[in-house]
């Protein structure tokens, strides 16, 4: 249901990104590591090592700003303070 919720709002989420907004890292985050473990779960090899690069470079980016995040700060009232 999140990776959905999160979908629905990825025309959002896209430029939040692009401006380094700390709600959208995360949720983008929290939509990699939820789209990895379900992933994993279907035995989806390929989509998994694409989904993993796009974590990666994500979690550079994060380091590069000197943030922490992790999955424990996501919630669904993030989505709907993307603007």
């Amino acid at each position: 249901q999140e990776i959905n919720a999160i979908y629905r709002q990825s025309a959002k989420l896209k430029p939040a990104l692009e401006r380094n907004n700390r709600n959208a890292l995360i949720v983008a985050y929290y939509n990699f590591k939820a789209s990895i473990q379900l992933y994993e779960l279907d035995d989806n090899d390929l989509t998994l090592s694409s989904i993993r690069e796009d974590l990666l470079v994500l979690e550079e980016k994060i380091q590069e700003l000197g943030m922490e995040i992790s999955t424990d700060d996501y919630h669904r009232g993030l989505l709907k303070q993307l603007s």
